[in-house]
């Protein structure tokens, strides 16, 4: 993972370097100690008030309640994910109030929770919902009444201090402050200010201040340009070795700064910080904002905003499409803003943060187009992830508390274990999906569950449980048989210790698999093939595909090679439909997306996968293979003939003419619309398929004569 941003002293990752505060940090979970006294609990708020002078009523309400959810089953993690989504809050294993010993990227374990078991939760809601909403969890704490107050201001600046948190207060900006006259207006003018000689006040403190007996107070704690620290951080501090060792020339414009490497911060290496480019004439943003990271954000630099991108390994950096992003404070973080990613992968939150370190989280759920949401499991890894979408959190530092202009960039690491390698297959999953409906128009079902994984490498599925249900007739064994027939190393042992309680609540739709450092088309030509089925689904409906998932677990307990079997048994014919259909949508969107710059790209033409794709029959794996790959593409005749009968390849595109062919094709002209249109009559086989393409699509003009498509499947043995 990697961070640059277009401003002259660029924010920081904390992750990816020693933070100001001096906690270790780096890969693996976090670990936290002692509790923190909260800072917006009410008795804390209500005595800075009063040390400034404000008068709250007697009885004020609280704002929010800090809660702890205590889950007793999977169900109801299941349920708070869908709390959350509703009601727009955030809940994480990682707690708010306790100190952290160590910043890892992973969530935090609580080591007295038993294996198998949802970890605990924390987060925050308004006690008005607290009031009127049902939680979905049986066993669930109240850690906090407070009162947030809608402004970070001189007001918690001093229920910070109070609290013994000073330490972790950034968000004093000048003068401003609720006994201010020009309150609250001075938030937005700053010119608008209190007199700068207004006497200094002493707080009381309810904590032992230890070390910290000799902290300034107001004002001159207010007036200290660095908010009571000594300087700002310097990242190159911290670096040991610098690569190059002297600065390089950026260019024009361009500022050089030392970037901490993610694997090993102690190593460091000089980065270019350029301004974006000047928008094309005609594109200039809108009254109030600016182009920043080629995204239209708010002018206000305190309201975040920027791009997210992925980097594919064979096309370069691409937008990170309708996609979650959210953003809270780095300490005490209750209240999290939202919003989405547009199909530049652009963003922005309509909310100021006079703050230097911020959150920025992403989560693998489309709200935009409601097509999907990712879920992940990573070797034993999975604690509440699977039954929530895939996130990953940036820890940003901003010294000039500047942050309209994130352009944060995913990388693939080659740690297929880690975090950053789960959010880049996520990514990639991501738009792989939006890629497929763009090319084919084919429909959705609606909003399907997707799980990247590294259970089983043979594990890539599309199922539709989740879709099809239990009330609808898969059962949880069937579910675990199929799961069975798609693997290549899981035992009934393994699976059932690991997942039996994940998978019987969540019952993902899609299964993909990912845990070598591939290149990114490979990744894609996968997601591309299970998006076919997905559609396939939309199509067909519950019943046929039920019945294709009876015909895949039947094979396997009688011990045909699997998952698909010989061929020979009664329901063989549909998966041949799907599989052949579904092999041809992979080639052909992958061709629409990488033409000649995949990881093939040594052998040229020959090399682009929809000549891959012409081949007779398949079945990896099996000697019958009866799944016809090449028929659906010789109907669209969207590429040469299919395969040359001398050497078992696609033609050489050199010299196509020389081949001499398995297939009599003078049949083509269909779409690949009217292709699955036919599957709308819900064929069991073949030939059945035959006869409703052509009562749904007729003959097309590139079919001079009947007789053509009967020639055309008489070569594939129809």
């Amino acid at each position: 993972m990697q961070l640059e941003v277009d401003e002259p002293k660029p924010g920081v990752d904390f992750r990816n370097g020693n933070p100001p505060d001096g906690i270790l940090n780096g890969p693996g979970p976090s670990i936290y100690g002692q509790e923190l006294n909260n800072p917006y609990e009410i008795s804390n708020i209500k005595t800075a008030a009063n040390a400034l002078g404000i008068t709250f009523p007697p009885n004020v309400p609280p704002t929010h309640v800090y809660l702890k959810m205590n889950y007793t089953d999977w169900a109801e993690v299941a349920a708070m994910a869908d709390f959350e989504e509703e009601h727009d809050y955030e809940f994480d294993t990682d707690p708010l109030h306790r100190e952290i010993l160590y910043d890892g990227e992973e969530p935090y374990i609580d080591s007295l929770i038993p294996e198998n078991t949802p970890q605990p939760e924390y987060g925050a809601i308004t006690y008005d919902d607290y009031q009127n909403l049902t939680i979905p969890v049986a066993n669930y704490e109240v850690l906090d009444q407070m009162i947030i107050p809608p402004y970070e201001s001189r007001l918690t600046f001093a229920a910070y201090v109070i609290s013994g948190n000073e330490t972790k207060y950034e968000a004093i900006d000048g003068n401003c402050h609720p006994d201010c006259p020009a309150w609250p207006k001075c938030l937005e003018d700053e010119s608008l200010t209190c007199d700068p000689n207004t006497a200094a006040e002493t707080l009381p403190e309810t904590v032992d201040p230890g070390e910290s007996a000799n902290r300034r107070n107001f004002p001159a704690y207010i007036l200290d340009s660095y908010m009571g620290y000594d300087g700002e951080f310097d990242s190159q501090e911290i670096c040991l070795e610098v690569n190059p060792p002297t600065e390089p020339d950026c260019g024009l414009g361009c500022t050089a700064y030392v970037f901490p490497l993610p694997s090993n911060p102690s190593i460091c290496e000089w980065r270019c910080n350029c301004p974006p480019p000047p928008p094309p004439p005609g594109s200039e943003p809108p009254p109030g904002q600016v182009s920043r990271c080629g995204c239209n954000v708010f002018e206000n630099k305190k309201r975040p905003g920027g791009v997210i991108k992925v980097n594919d390994t064979q096309l370069g950096e691409e937008a990170v499409r309708r996609i979650k992003v959210k953003t809270t404070l780095r300490w005490f973080g209750f209240r999290w803003e939202d919003t989405d990613t547009d199909d530049n992968g652009c963003w922005k939150i309509d909310r100021k943060y006079n703050v230097r370190g911020l959150k920025i989280r992403i989560v693998f759920k489309d709200r935009v187009s409601d097509r999907h949401v990712i879920r992940a499991i990573r070797g034993a890894r999975f604690w509440n992830a699977f039954l929530k979408p895939v996130k990953y959190t940036w820890l940003v530092r901003s010294t000039s508390k500047t942050w309209n202009n994130q352009c944060l960039t995913i990388f693939q690491d080659g740690d297929e274990s880690s975090i950053h390698e789960q959010t880049y297959v996520a990514a990639i999953t991501n738009n792989g999906v939006h890629e497929h409906y763009d090319f084919t128009n084919l429909p959705s079902p609606g909003n399907f569950s997707i799980l990247i994984h590294d259970i089983d490498e043979g594990l890539n599925a599309a199922p539709m449980f989740e879709e099809i249900d239990e009330d609808d007739g898969v059962s949880f064994p069937l579910t675990l048989q199929y799961i069975y027939a798609f693997s290549e190393n899981l035992t009934e042992a393994i699976l059932i210790s690991l997942l039996t309680n994940y998978i019987e609540v969540s019952k993902p739709d899609v299964f993909l698999h990912f845990g070598e450092e591939e290149p990114s088309d490979q990744k894609r030509r996968v997601v591309y093939h299970e998006m076919a089925h997905v559609s396939q689904y939309a199509i067909l409906g519950q019943n046929w595909w039920r019945n294709n998932l009876f015909y895949i677990v039947e094979g396997f307990e009688d011990g045909e090679v699997q998952p698909y079997g010989e061929g020979f048994r009664d329901g063989a014919g549909r998966t041949a439909i799907i599989e052949g259909l579904a092999e041809t949508v992979e080639h052909l969107v992958s061709d629409e997306k990488y033409g000649l710059l995949h990881s093939n790209n040594g052998v040229g033409q020959a090399g682009r996968y929809l000549n891959r794709g012409e081949i007779l029959l398949f079945w990896n794996g099996s000697n019958t293979p009866f799944i016809p790959e090449g028929l659906f593409f010789d109907l669209l005749d969207d590429n040469m003939a299919a395969t040359d009968i001398t050497t078992n390849e696609p033609p050489d595109p050199a010299d196509p003419l020389g081949a001499t062919f398995l297939v009599e094709d003078e049949c083509s002209g269909y779409t690949l619309l009217q292709l699955f249109d036919a599957l709308n009559l819900a064929p069991t086989n073949i030939n059945e398929y035959r006869q409703d393409l052509i009562q749904t699509a007729g003959i097309p003009i590139g079919c001079p004569e009947f007789d053509a498509m009967n020639d055309l499947y008489d070569s594939y043995g129809f």
